[in-house]
């Protein structure tokens, strides 16, 4: 009985829904056949009413029909809507284009937001700092209204590049800066001021202090991983150049940014490649470390003797925010040789008391692990080479004496095989014998 009772309750709404969309299909038909002027109401939530009949949604400047149409249904009250959304949204578009940019956004994948609708979306142009912007906007809305969108939107899109990447556009605009420093600033805008210094070692190489001075007074620093400007690798810079470099290379997903306070983050292998870059990001070992970040550490470890071996300070652990064992990771993909090694440590009261309640007894003292790091120069073929001082630190003889020692002793056991040679007795019926013979008599 429960169960025909339901399946009458849902026939019965099915029936009353249909008559109730026949009759608003019969209001509007009525209305377009007298060619009566329809008059379009726009809800708080944006619901769209022809004649108090409800027909769909405005997201932005783009109508969806009522999804509970019918296929036959959709085309006439598309037609409806044509006929009478066209001039409202001609006169929203004039209320958009004198709206301030404080009230347009641009979320992570590139796409422009107004009053929480997303009106239009970027795609690839002919330059990294000019994407294409296609507003999202129906068939029926006429030229003029979607330029004035496009037109609105990229003088936004120019005026937040403007701000946002203003050093390296300083830096293009100073005569002074020529030669080799003005190809690089043009490199640096095309990384959208953040490039790796291994990929522009070259002319690194061939700047002189005076040209590199000119650039240091726009704020560029020569880090010794990465070229970049400090001010670009805050939120909102790195945000914006991870939309345009996706964009124009395709991208259909743009990977995110790193969260804003977060010193470092763990890989998962899934970045496409030159993502770290532009994120502001140094890869290394199984985490990326933000590059200035990096830089700060870089300064520290100069103060160190990197050839005899250091350890990390808490300095460098503060910096980075990580463990012994993420920091020694991290320094092993940095080309440093990483040795693990053991040490006693004194135990604190809290560690005794818990020590002696497990009953591992009352010792004041326990191991614990401690890493050295070496900075290793890499010959062609990829061989570390430690340095002279420390191999005669740690061996206690130079790879000199080792040589020489070595040498001498292989020269002495040559001598000893000769004596051996000498001394052995010939056979009588060989020809040395008759040889030896002469020998002796002369």
């Amino acid at each position: 009985t429960r169960q025909i009772e339901d399946n009458l309750s849902d026939t019965l709404h099915e029936r009353l829904k249909q008559r109730f969309i026949d009759r608003r299909t019969s209001v509007l038909i009525k209305g377009l056949r007298q060619r009566e002027k329809l008059v379009a109401v726009i809800k708080n939530d944006n619901s769209i009413f022809i004649d108090d009949q409800f027909v769909g949604k405005l997201n932005g400047f783009l109508f969806e029909l009522d999804q509970n149409l019918l296929p036959d249904q959709k085309k006439t009250f598309l037609s409806a809507a044509s006929s009478v959304l066209s001039e409202k949204l001609k006169v929203i578009s004039e209320k958009f284009y004198r709206e301030s940019d404080q009230e347009i956004e641009i979320s992570d994948q590139g796409n422009f937001v107004w009053k929480g609708n997303i009106i239009a979306r970027c795609h690839k142009g002919s330059e990294i700092l000019k994407p294409e912007i296609l507003p999202l906007i129906n068939d029926f809305v006429t030229v003029e209204i979607r330029e004035k969108i496009r037109r609105r939107l990229t003088h936004f899109l120019e005026r937040k590049i403007e701000i946002v990447f203003e050093p390296l556009f300083n830096v293009q605009r100073d005569e002074s800066v020529t030669g080799i420093s003005k190809g690089l600033s043009f490199m640096l805008v095309e990384s959208l001021g953040v490039i790796p210094r291994s990929v522009v070692m070259s002319e690194v190489k061939q700047m002189t202090q005076e040209e590199r001075s000119k650039l240091r007074k726009h704020g560029l620093r020569f880090g010794q991983f990465t070229i970049f400007f400090p001010a670009l690798i805050k939120p909102l810079p790195t945000k914006l150049r991870l939309i345009l470099w996706g964009k124009f290379l395709g991208m259909d997903h743009i990977p995110s940014a790193p969260s804003p306070g977060l010193v470092s983050v763990e890989m998962d292998g899934s970045e496409p490649k030159g993502y770290f870059p532009r994120a502001g990001l140094r890869a290394a070992g199984n985490r990326a470390i933000r590059i200035d970040m990096l830089e700060r550490v870089v300064d520290l470890i100069r103060k160190e003797n990197t050839e005899m071996g250091f350890e990390a300070s808490p300095e460098m652990l503060s910096l980075t925010g990580m463990s012994h064992d993420q920091f020694a990771d991290l320094m092993g993909g940095l080309n440093y040789k990483v040795e693990i090694s053991q040490r006693e440590k004194k135990k604190n009261a809290i560690e005794k008391s818990t020590a002696h309640e497990k009953g591992l007894g009352d010792d004041d003292y326990e191991l614990e692990n401690y890493y050295t790091f070496y900075f290793q120069k890499r010959d062609e073929k990829g061989v570390a080479k430690r340095s002279f001082l420390y191999m005669k630190k740690k061996n206690g003889t130079s790879e000199k004496s080792k040589k020489k020692k070595h040498s001498s002793k292989h020269k002495e056991n040559r001598r000893n095989l000769r004596k051996e040679d000498l001394n052995k007795k010939f056979d009588p019926n060989s020809p040395f014998a008759a040889l030896m013979a002469l020998k002796d008599s002369t």
